[in-house]
């Protein structure tokens, strides 16, 4: 559903390609860093909206499918594009939910070091390039622009998740209340004991 979505914000994408035609200018001689981040771009706006539309159950959910590869590896998907390394996702997306459910911190914290404990023991598979790709320009520009553009009520998923409220109390919400609780081990929170 999001790569649809993603068809309904060309100006986004357009703005993005002058972003990394700037940083391409500085960082390849051969436009390969610039064709790269313009094909990773759609995985990542579709990681953001999953982590916008499911919260805690996303970030979760993604780190413990992604803990089973080779994380620092340069793929291509079944089109042929690139696509960004597992870790440098993981990364996006921890950035992401770290900011926007910070009160959440301890539902993602145990599959966050089991992913950090991953990439330390394939530290020694990380291709000599991957630093290169791992830019924090274009990384700022996804966390700050994507979410804008994306019509979520993720606050009101985090107040439901925080209040412990039984997905039948919310139909609206239902289903992603069901996949917190069924992903966040934390969820729903003790209520006093």
């Amino acid at each position: 559903m999001a790569h649809a979505l993603l068809d309904e914000h060309p100006r986004l994408r357009s703005r993005f390609r002058r972003e990394v035609n700037e940083r391409d200018e500085t960082v390849s001689r051969d436009g390969e860093f610039g064709k790269t981040w313009t094909s990773w771009f759609e995985e990542f706006f579709c990681d953001i909206c999953g982590l916008l539309a499911y919260g805690p159950a996303y970030y979760c959910a993604v780190v413990r499918r992604l803990s089973r590869y080779g994380s620092f590896e340069f793929e291509r998907g079944e089109d042929g594009d690139p696509h960004p390394p597992d870790a440098l996702r993981v990364d996006v997306i921890r950035e992401l939910a770290e900011r926007e459910f910070p009160n959440l911190a301890d539902c993602i914290r145990d599959d966050a070091i089991a992913y950090d404990r991953h990439l330390d023991a394939l530290e020694t598979e990380k291709p000599p390039d991957y630093d290169t790709y791992d830019d924090d320009d274009l990384v700022r520009f996804l966390l700050d622009e994507v979410p804008d553009v994306i019509d979520h009520d993720l606050d009101a998923l985090i107040s439901d998740i925080e209040d412990g409220v039984d997905p039948a109390d919310r139909p609206e919400r239902q289903h992603r209340l069901e996949a917190n609780r069924e992903w966040v081990p934390s969820y729903p929170p003790q209520n006093g004991g």
